[in-house]
């Protein structure tokens, strides 16, 4: 399978965000639920960073900065309230 493709099969598979739900947006919430999973694969490794913004991603995962990305700062966020 093609990295692509492979980052193509984790949006959208079932994420739970019952931990934070009172804590976010709906907005928010519908993010994570669409690309919680995908995210969660690229910090743990099951996935390589295909842009130099998935890697920024990562890096500022290990760290205290905020990511860079709207979308990457909802799980920046939801893994700091978790």
């Amino acid at each position: 399978m093609s990295q692509r493709k492979e980052h193509l099969s984790y949006l959208n598979k079932p994420f739970n965000v019952d931990l934070v739900r009172k804590l976010m947006t709906h907005k928010e919430l519908e993010t994570l639920k669409n690309y919680g999973c995908w995210m969660e694969a690229l910090i743990s490794g099951k996935l390589k960073p295909l842009t130099k913004g998935q890697e920024e991603f990562i890096e500022s995962m290990k760290s205290i900065n905020h990511p860079k990305r709207k979308i990457f700062n909802v799980y920046w966020r939801y893994i700091k309230r978790k």
